[in-house]
């Protein structure tokens, strides 16, 4: 299941199909089509991490209604779909692969005629099909969907092995980009985010799908590869001037180990696993470099309205991070740097401060928290009042808003949205 923070998924309606021409086991594009009184067409429905809503519990509810994330966070800009055949059993390492389409674009609007190219409806939903050719008629295949980013394939490779490619993008060095992960920074040379799923049959819901001489349709609730951090500055004479995360994983899987909403913590082990410093996405790093204050919304002499202070001081996608293991209480551990300024109670302004936090929750016994792809974490920075220059941590808190949240009905209940709320007092 999908606890937290994530990104949430919209249900669709299968969109319109797409013709295209047949398929051969190496490229799905050269094949005769079966059956001589009509094409019958497997169509793919895509869904997209995408949400037109954020859901808050209690004085969060009525906050804001703008979206948590942005198209970058669940554009298609290419897909790829990978067909394994099933073998002896239902092992991943008794599917090989059939066939592959790669490159595949879409286009808006009305239906799009040719074999490359799908219908993206705009709103993170997304439609292609391929036709049933003759060598499919009666085999049983998983239909893998990668996005933005094209896996290395052999000619026999199984199911399992294809669930254990890493991803491309890879940390080599500290102070790297957290663009660098998900495909680059906003604009025409991004990439994309990574994403992935296994389809699922629409009628039955399994990731089997025999082929018949029938129309089939199947659809995909893509994931992305990452997990994001966002700072919610509830400090009003705190103004932040630089980040950084430290110990961050350089190397992930592409895919998880379950796939669509099955979101389970897959972190890479391999020999080549290193821990680098990383900087934050472009757009913050800028901002930082020339501070980012509390902007004010009352004239409370003391303490602003959380609900829409959140709302103006929630700096959004400040980190995109690998998913992985942090449970260690030495140096080792993910940890969170944050630079500031802090304009004391006199109306002076403080020399530059530092303040390194791990990444874990607090207690007797502190547990860490494993960054999960697909999860959204804030750290909360404050609790609504001005501080002076003995900044301390005084307690870090997961909320986690299924639990007695005001949980909109239709918004998938695996996509918990988890807060590590880090109160800076006196």
């Amino acid at each position: 299941m999908r606890k937290a923070g994530s990104f949430v998924m919209s249900s669709i309606l299968l969109g319109v199909v797409l013709m295209c021409t047949g398929c051969s086991k190496e490229d799905m594009a050269n094949n005769n089509v079966a059956q001589s009184n009509g094409e019958k067409f497997i169509s793919i429905t895509l869904n997209t991490p995408v949400s037109d809503k954020v859901v808050f519990p209690k004085s969060r509810a009525e906050e804001s209604t703008s979206p948590i994330h942005e198209k970058p966070e669940w554009e298609i800009k290419k897909l790829n779909i990978y067909m394994f055949e099933k073998g002896d059993d239902s092992s991943d390492d008794k599917y090989t692969l059939f066939g592959k389409k790669e490159g595949i674009n879409f286009a808006g609007g009305e239906q799009q005629t040719g074999g490359n190219i799908g219908t993206d409806n705009g709103t993170g939903k997304y439609n292609y099909s391929i036709p049933v050719t003759d060598d499919m008629i009666g085999k049983t295949f998983k239909f893998v969907m990668v996005a933005n980013e094209i896996p290395v394939t052999t000619e026999k490779m199984t199911l399992a092995e294809f669930k254990n490619v890493q991803a491309a993008a890879k940390l080599s060095d500290d102070n790297g980009s957290a663009d660098d992960l998900v495909g680059g920074a906003p604009g025409e040379t991004a990439t994309g985010f990574p994403m992935t799923d296994i389809a699922q049959d629409a009628k039955t819901k399994s990731e089997e799908v025999t082929v018949g001489y029938s129309d089939i349709a199947i659809e995909a609730h893509m994931l992305r590869n990452v997990a994001r951090i966002d700072f919610f500055n509830y400090t009003p004479n705190m103004t932040i001037t630089g980040a950084k995360l430290l110990n961050v994983a350089s190397n992930a899987y592409l895919f998880g180990k379950g796939g669509g909403l099955k979101n389970e913590f897959h972190p890479y082990k391999g020999e080549d696993l290193q821990k680098f410093s990383l900087n934050p996405t472009a757009e913050w790093a800028g901002k930082f470099s020339t501070g980012v204050a509390y902007q004010s919304v009352s004239q409370s002499p003391k303490k602003d309205d959380e609900a829409a202070s959140r709302n103006l001081n929630t700096l959004k996608h400040v980190f995109y991070l690998y998913e992985q293991e942090n449970s260690n209480e030495n140096s080792d551990c993910l940890k969170v740097q944050i630079d500031y300024t802090l304009t004391d109670l006199a109306g002076g302004v403080s020399l530059n401060k530092q303040l390194v936090i791990d990444f874990k929750t607090t207690g007797e016994q502190p547990p860490f928290i494993n960054p999960t792809r697909n999860y959204l974490y804030t750290i909360k920075l404050g609790d609504g009042n001005k501080v002076d220059n003995e900044i301390k941590v005084a307690s870090v808190v997961v909320d986690d808003w299924i639990e007695g949240g005001n949980i909109d009905e239709d918004i998938n209940p695996d996509e918990d949205l988890m807060i590590i709320n880090l109160i800076l007092s006196k």
